[in-house]
């Protein structure tokens, strides 16, 4: 197992607005992660860019773990990157081309899920 950071808010302005440092940041939780990999998530809700990092296993749809991948979803409406080092979803997502690849993976995961083939 590994532990990530787990938190939700804003994108512009709140405690898990990028760039996340837990030497700033009390509030920011810590918790083990046992099946699965971290997440860094920006997505727009109801018009407003939003934070997640959690736990994939916290998620209601499965991925396997491509680690230091970034992909943007399907319908352009987020970004999600995974990676599988203990509290490594505090990296923004320019760490590479890797975190593309993932996150493209896992959004069409997310989307096959959402939507009858």
């Amino acid at each position: 197992p590994i532990t990530c950071y787990m938190c939700r808010g804003r994108a512009d302005n709140s405690t898990c607005a990028d760039p996340v440092d837990p030497r700033d940041n009390p509030h920011l939780v810590e918790r083990e992660c046992i099946n699965g990999a971290c997440l860094k998530w920006t997505k727009y809700e109801n018009g407003i860019l939003q934070m997640i990092r959690t736990c994939s296993a916290d998620l209601n749809f499965h991925l396997t773990m491509i680690d230091g991948v970034c992909r943007t979803e399907r319908n352009g409406n987020g970004f999600l990157c995974m990676c599988g080092k203990h509290l490594c979803n505090t990296a923004q997502p320019t760490a590479g081309a890797s975190w593309l690849l993932a996150s493209s993976l896992v959004s069409c995961l997310v989307a096959k899920q959402l939507l009858p083939c």
